[in-house]
């Protein structure tokens, strides 16, 4: 599973530089949450959702979350995509782990395990040497 995961990732980083200089943005999230959506209905069936149990409160809390943790990121991704080279926003967004420790830390008050704080440095470091030697060349 872990390798389709990987290969949908590189392919959604890949194709949606191509399709970010030829559709609008609004385009390219509807076919990318379209085909999402058609994954995710054969894993999780409309009927076991439905049957679920989940309140009208619930159902606004998902529509919120979706918004907050899927729309506004891709909306931004895909604009970004017009302005950088996928290789850049592949390495850019393996800042996304930093991001989540470090807001969850400020916003929540999380406390930072040594794993975290060390794991962030490390892939801060990794993010710098790679654009650095990007620059390079």
């Amino acid at each position: 599973m872990a390798l389709l995961r990987h290969f949908a990732g590189h392919f959604f980083n890949i194709y949606g530089k191509k399709t970010s200089s030829k559709y609008n943005i609004w385009g390219n999230l509807t076919f990318a949450l379209m085909f999402a959506g058609i994954f995710w209905l054969l894993i999780n069936p409309p009927w076991k959702i439905f049957n679920s149990g989940y309140s009208a409160n619930d159902w606004l809390i998902f529509l919120v979350f979706a918004m907050i943790s899927v729309l506004f990121p891709y909306f931004f991704y895909f604009n970004g995509l017009r302005y950088i080279s996928s290789s850049s926003a592949i390495i850019t967004s393996t800042l996304e782990p930093v991001v989540a420790i470090v807001s969850s830390w400020i916003i929540i008050g999380e406390r930072l395990t040594l794993i975290q704080i060390v794991g962030s440095i490390l892939v801060l470091m990794s993010v710098v040497l790679l654009q650095m030697k990007r620059d390079v060349n």
